[in-house]
C-alpha cells in the first residue's frame, strides 16, 4: 500500500502541515492553524492520529478544532515538550507521549510510522520515517536548519541531531515544517550547515 501524503501551508508563519493517508486511515502532522482548507482535506477520512513534530505555537495551532471535528483521533507529541504545549494551550491534553523508537501504526497492512527524538530546536523535537520519507519539523530546511536560540533550544543538541540524520542510510525525501520539500542527498551536499558540520564533527570511522 503506497503511503499519499498531501502538503497544506497554514498561518501566518506558513507552517506546511501534511496529511498522510495509508490504506484509508489518516494522520496529520503539524496542524499549524485552524483553517477552513485543513477540514476541506480531511472530509470523509478516517483521521487516526493528530501528531506534533514539536510544541510550537505554529505547528500545533489547529490541534484543538481537529480533536473536537475527529475525537477518536490520538493527538500525540513528545513527553519533552509536553510543558510547551500546556502553556500554549492549556485546556488540550495528548492522549498519548512519544519516544524514540515508537512506531505509530497507519493503515491496514501493517504499515508505521517510526519516531525518531531529534532535540535542538526543542527539548522534544522529532522527525517520523516512512517509506523512506523523514517529516522533520524545524529541524532541517532546505539550505538551511532550525533555530536554537528560543526557549529550550540548544545547538549541541541540533548538532548531534543533524548528525544523526545525516547519517541516515540512503536518501529520504525530507518533509521539513516550513518551505520546499528537499532530499537529504541534495541537503548533505548543498546545504551550508551540514556542511560546516561535517567539518566540525566528522562521521566517525569504523
Amino acid at each position: 500500500m503506497k503511503l499519499e501524503v498531501e502538503r497544506l501551508v497554514l498561518g501566518e508563519l506558513e507552517t506546511n502541515c501534511y496529511i498522510l493517508n495509508w490504506g484509508g486511515e489518516a494522520a496529520v502532522i503539524d496542524p499549524g492553524a485552524d483553517e477552513e482548507q485543513l477540514l476541506e482535506r480531511l472530509a470523509g477520512q478516517r483521521v487516526r492520529y493528530i501528531l506534533l513534530t514539536h510544541g510550537h505555537p505554529d505547528h500545533l495551532g489547529g490541534a484543538p478544532r481537529l480533536k473536537r471535528e475527529f475525537p477518536q483521533a490520538e493527538l500525540l507529541l513528545h513527553g519533552a515538550d509536553l510543558d510547551g504545549l500546556r502553556w500554549f494551550l492549556p485546556d488540550l491534553e495528548p492522549d498519548g507521549l512519544l519516544e524514540e523508537g515508537t512506531l505509530i501504526a497507519l493503515g491496514k497492512d501493517g504499515e508505521s510510522l517510526r519516531v525518531l527524538h531529534t532535540p535542538g530546536h526543542s527539548p522534544g523535537s522529532v522527525v517520523f520515517l516512512a517509506d523512506e520519507r523523514l517529516f522533520v519539523g524545524d529541524l532541517l530546511f532546505s539550505g538551511s536548519i532550525g533555530r536554537t536560540d528560543l526557549p529550550g533550544g540548544s545547538q549541541e543538541a541540533m548538532d548531534r541531531s543533524l548528525r544523526r540524520i545525516m547519517e541516515l542510510d540512503g536518501d529520504f525525501l525530507i518533509h521539513p515544517g516550513h518551505g520546499p520539500e528537499t532530499t537529504l542527498a541534495r541537503e548533505r551536499i548543498s546545504n551550508p550547515f551540514l556542511r560546516e558540520l561535517q567539518v566540525r564533527w566528522p562521521p566517525e570511522r569504523s
